[in-house]
């Protein structure tokens, strides 16, 4: 994977709320500052740090009760984490899933060769 430059540190930690958020503007959002996703980005790593959210990558808007669910085992502790290959990395959209903000962690990039 060719990892794309994200603005800052930040722009790879993001506060999904209760609005659904395209993966495009939170990570504008994390960095205080303008961004876009390459073109060709194919490729997408979200770890959830806090709280479950929801997840969707074929352009539908998830709610908090329906998409993809990534949790955090509170046991635990332990992050889960989805991967997106192959998926329009701009058709990505996020939302916490339960009663408070969530963090994650992601990248982007493209799965093309150098």
């Amino acid at each position: 994977m060719v990892e794309q430059k994200l603005p800052n540190a930040g722009a790879h930690m993001l506060t999904i709320s209760t609005t659904a958020v395209d993966l495009e503007t939170a990570i504008a959002a994390a960095a205080s500052t303008a961004f876009s996703l390459d073109n060709d980005s194919n490729f997408a790593e979200i770890v959830c740090l806090t709280q479950s959210i929801r997840v969707m990558s074929d352009g539908n808007t998830p709610t908090a009760a329906n998409g993809r669910l990534l949790d955090v085992d509170v046991a635990t502790a332990a992050p889960e984490s989805i991967v997106f290959n192959g998926s329009q990395v701009k058709n990505i959209k996020l939302i916490r899933a339960g009663g408070a903000n969530a963090s994650v962690y992601v990248r982007v990039g493209s799965t093309r060769s150098l």
